[in-house]
């Protein structure tokens, strides 16, 4: 599992949304809400891979839009935790506090300038600071998630990539329209997102990439 730890939370968590269960797959196969997000996840994962600059290459486009979903996504379960500066809606409140650094001559991508300092100079380094003191003001008080998932890949490694912040807007807005939750029990709530749902997904989704062409 991926552990994290915080001042205020010295209990450890685990989390790991790409976990898929054998005895939880029944539960979602034939589950509207499951049904209806994977429909729209892929949606929202072919935008994002058509958005992505640098990147030429389509199925590495399309690798990294992977990737990218799984981190916010991880991130979402985090938030709704409140581990992520105590707010709930931290990705959208640190978009908005982005795009208002923006005046005349300022130009901050939410990408580039937010996202990768959040990755690789919080959540994946537990002493990394973020240079720029607009960026750190609004990042705050983030946990270091220990297992690799925000670590440098080797697409961001080899290519200057850059996401336009009407991608992340985008899939904010479809994320938000579901309860995301660590609680892995069926509460027959609707809209109802939890790890489990998510490595369900994925495992789709891959074997969905895989065929090339697969019935909905």
């Amino acid at each position: 599992g991926l552990a994290f730890s915080q001042k205020d939370h010295q209990t450890p968590g685990l989390i790991n949304p790409v976990t898929v269960r054998e005895k939880i797959r029944g539960q979602f196969e034939s589950g509207e809400v499951t049904s209806d997000f994977f429909k729209n996840f892929r949606e929202k994962h072919e935008l994002l891979s058509g958005e992505i600059r640098g990147i030429e290459n389509p199925e590495e486009a399309s690798s990294y839009s992977t990737l990218m979903l799984n981190r916010l996504m991880f991130i979402y379960f985090l938030q709704k935790k409140e581990f992520l500066n105590g707010d709930p809606n931290y990705l959208k409140t640190c978009l908005h506090g982005v795009q208002a650094l923006k005046g005349e001559n300022k130009f901050y991508s939410f990408y580039k300038d937010y996202l990768m300092e959040l990755f690789f100079n919080k959540l994946d380094n537990a002493n990394g600071v973020i240079k720029d003191p607009n960026i750190e003001a609004i990042a705050g008080d983030v946990p270091y998630v220990n297992g690799g998932v925000f670590s440098k890949s080797q697409a961001e490694s080899v290519y200057e990539i850059d996401i336009p912040d009407a991608a992340f807007e985008e899939i904010f807005a479809f994320f938000d329209s579901y309860t995301w939750h660590l609680d892995t029990r069926p509460t027959g709530r609707p809209n109802e997102i939890n790890p489990e749902v998510i490595g369900y997904i994925f495992e789709q989704y891959i074997n969905f990439t895989a065929e090339g062409k697969k019935e909905n």
